[in-house]
């Protein structure tokens, strides 16, 4: 089930080798090669390459109604 988070409610879970991921809420591993994007300069994991393309997709959207 996906969310309606926005990059405001992206956060980190308890430790640091996990991540929340801002579209779905699932927890992230960090090590290995985890699925990422850099968007206002911080750096978001997701869970697939799916929800990075959600992210991306309402970022990019975002932008262009902010110049509008």
């Amino acid at each position: 089930m996906m969310g309606s988070q926005d990059d405001a409610d992206a956060r980190p879970a308890a430790d640091a080798d996990t991540a929340v991921d801002p579209v779905c809420g699932m927890t992230v591993q960090l090590f290995g090669t985890p699925i990422t994007l850099v968007h206002n300069d911080a750096t978001y994991a997701f869970c697939c390459a799916g929800c990075r393309n959600v992210f991306a997709e309402r970022a990019s959207a975002s932008r262009s109604r902010v110049g509008d």
